[in-house]
């Protein structure tokens, strides 16, 4: 049946659950802290993640086309001392990302 459920709701509900279930809830604070950097025509969120007094690699690469913007979220297992080592490592890992698949990145 069409218009059963509203599948934008359900996708944040989901998105939601998943991020509370991967620690990924951050507080107001934290989204501040995002690092943010263009590249190419994309732009690129570091959002490291904390465990264990450790940063993982972590972060969203958007590019707004026609008025839509397009996000592509990931996490390496990669690990790092300090949160500002995670960022610079992330930032490069998106922009090997972005030269090797570029626009396909988001199919």
């Amino acid at each position: 049946m069409v218009g059963l459920f509203n599948t934008e709701q359900t996708s944040e509900t989901t998105m939601s659950f998943l991020k509370s279930l991967f620690g990924g809830g951050k507080s107001e604070t934290a989204k501040e802290s995002e690092a943010r950097e263009d590249y190419k025509g994309f732009s690129i969120i570091a959002q490291p993640g904390e465990n264990g007094g450790q940063y993982r690699i972590g972060g969203t690469i958007e590019k707004v086309e026609d008025g839509e913007t397009k996000r592509h979220t990931f996490i390496r297992a990669d690990y790092f001392a300090s949160r500002d080592e995670a960022v610079e490592a992330t930032f490069r890992k998106a922009k090997s990302a972005i030269d090797q698949l570029g626009d396909s990145l988001f199919a």
